[in-house]
């Protein structure tokens, strides 16, 4: 049995070495779920820089857009 959330993790690549020597990395949650001619929408977000001295992510935030708001208070009938 599979699981579909309705999102998967979509990393974008950094092309940006930092001069602290870290690298920031984020990762969008998008939208795999979408109606016909739609674009997938993008839920929430990750960003991190990791240290390349201490091979760590340090610096780590997070957060929702308006759109995986209103989905996240959104109710669903069975």
């Amino acid at each position: 049995m599979s699981f579909n959330s309705g999102f998967e993790w979509i990393t974008q690549v950094p092309y940006l070495v930092n001069d602290d020597s870290t690298v920031t990395v984020t990762w969008l949650a998008m939208e795999t779920r979408t109606g016909a001619g739609e674009k997938p929408a993008v839920l929430a977000w990750a960003r991190a820089d990791f240290g390349l001295v201490r091979k760590a992510f340090v610096s780590i935030q997070t957060g929702t857009t308006a759109t995986g708001e209103a989905l996240k208070q959104e109710v669903k009938t069975p």
